[in-house]
């Protein structure tokens, strides 16, 4: 215990950098998927036969491993912020896609007539009746894939990506070492911390963005 006390003294302030890093490469990655997944969602709910194979692509990235994934991105990207992002996007797209497609499937076709009914032309009933009766389920993709991003992020260190991950290999690294415990220990709290205040975000942004007649 005195030991994780003395590296928090000495190594608070790389940790705090680390941790700012890692969130803003999380947030960056669910920013630029949320967007991709949504041109994709939107494309393959007027063209419903794109559906299937888009998530069948997006489903096959989640079954590639994470290192192998990074690995694949050094030849192509080098190292750092670039890599790291790409890698984490390919990770987050498919939850969003799916229940973005999910969602807007889900709505009665009575809603659509109606709304058609009253004059809404197809883009503006999309945007004013479609997306916010799907973006309940739409968060909880945001949700899981931001939970997804924050585990893989770390592991972004593999190819000099920004974030905790550092600390967490360098600590693994070390085993043995008097560093070694207090090191990986205090990236998992970071990291778990994290995870925790993103899901918290969420879901205030789902109470205050979902009408409550749709939660």
């Amino acid at each position: 215990m005195s030991g994780y006390l003395q590296y928090l003294r000495y190594g608070y302030q790389t940790l705090l950098s680390e941790s700012l890093s890692h969130v803003l490469i999380v947030v960056a990655a669910m920013l630029v998927s949320f967007v991709v997944a949504a041109m994709l969602g939107l494309l393959a709910y007027r063209r419903a036969w794109l559906a299937e194979p888009l998530l069948s692509i997006t489903s096959t990235a989640l079954t590639l491993p994470s290192l192998a994934l990074f690995g694949l991105m050094i030849p192509i990207f080098g190292l750092g912020f670039v890599p790291t992002l790409i890698v984490l996007v390919i990770y987050a797209v498919m939850p969003i896609l799916r229940n973005l497609i999910t969602g807007l499937n889900s709505i009665s076709p009575a809603i659509l007539e109606a709304a058609t009914g009253i004059g809404m032309t197809r883009t503006r009933r999309l945007f004013v009746v479609e997306v916010p009766l799907a973006w309940p389920i739409i968060v909880t993709g945001l949700r899981f894939s931001s939970m997804m991003v924050v585990g893989v992020a770390a592991v972004g260190a593999y190819v000099g990506g920004p974030g905790l991950g550092a600390t967490l290999f360098n600590g693994l690294a070390e085993v043995g070492s008097r560093s070694a415990v207090p090191e990986v220990l205090s990236a998992t709290i970071m990291i778990l911390l994290i995870a925790i205040a993103l899901d918290g975000i969420f879901w205030l942004i789902s109470r205050i963005t979902v009408s409550p007649g749709i939660r």
